[in-house]
């Protein structure tokens, strides 16, 4: 007799089920009349009331079904995120959408920016210059340079691991003289 696969919880139909109807119904008026027409700093929308843990499974889930796009990125990420973890949704990662990042989630304290190579160093400077609550850091192979390295080492100061591997780094250790006060 074949096994039965195990029922799917409440919380993971749910996330589905926003996946599924994402342009349709949760970001339909945003697409409709904003959209390319307008920048906002902030967007007060469907998500800001979600769990730092939902919107990462909502979008690891809209990643996984190939249905991110940029326009979901601008409401997802809001105020009370904690966590987020980008690396899997790098192609849409600009120094447009970091600086969402860094206007919007001054409560951050995981952020994972693995593999997002579309990001200059600038725009890295620029948005951990303000995202002082930093303990995780994955700069994994993007255009982290010396400078990038600086502002983490002179602004993130409760940073507790930090991944620069196969970033544009001069010398691996280069970054050591920032966090010799450690």
């Amino acid at each position: 007799m074949p096994q039965r696969s195990s029922p799917k919880t409440l919380k993971d139909l749910s996330i589905l089920n926003i996946a599924v109807h994402m342009d349709s119904l949760w970001a339909a008026d945003y697409i409709q009349n904003y959209l390319d027409q307008y920048h906002f700093m902030y967007i007060i929308g469907p998500f800001d009331a979600l769990p730092s843990h939902l919107v990462q499974d909502l979008l690891e889930l809209l990643v996984q079904k190939r249905q991110l796009s940029r326009r979901h990125l601008h409401l997802l990420i809001h105020q009370q995120l904690e966590s987020l973890y980008l690396g899997k949704c790098s192609s849409f990662m600009t120094d447009a959408i970091i600086r969402l990042v860094q206007i919007r989630c001054k409560k951050l304290k995981r952020l994972d920016l693995s593999r997002c190579n579309r990001l200059t160093s600038y725009g890295l400077s620029m948005a951990l210059s303000y995202l002082l609550k930093l303990v995780y850091l994955n700069l994994y192979s993007t255009n982290c340079t010396d400078d990038v390295i600086g502002t983490v080492g002179a602004i993130c100061i409760n940073l507790r691991d930090l991944n620069i591997s196969h970033s544009k780094s001069a010398m691996p250790c280069s970054g050591s003289t920032c966090f010799y006060q450690v």
